[in-house]
């Protein structure tokens, strides 16, 4: 799992105020379903407009070997 900017380029750090993708690899996941703690960041985060509660993706549905997710940085 990690981070990519608007260009594709994998990210080592974040800041509040910027729009990001999650990017899940997996294997053998296709047609599950997971969650996804993001604790360990500096930020909090906003899904389709929403702040995510303590910075967790729940219920994330998995289709194919890769997930990509568009998010929200924000301040925590």
């Amino acid at each position: 799992m990690y981070f990519e900017d608007e260009q594709g380029t994998k990210l080592s750090r974040l800041r509040p105020n910027t729009e990001v993708t999650l990017v899940i690899k997996s294997t053998a996941m296709d047609g599950k379903s997971i969650g996804v703690d993001l604790m360990k960041h500096k930020v909090g985060f906003k899904h389709n407009g929403v702040v995510l509660e303590n910075n967790l993706l729940e219920d994330i549905f998995i289709s194919g070997d890769t997930k990509r997710m568009r998010l929200t940085t924000i301040k925590k």
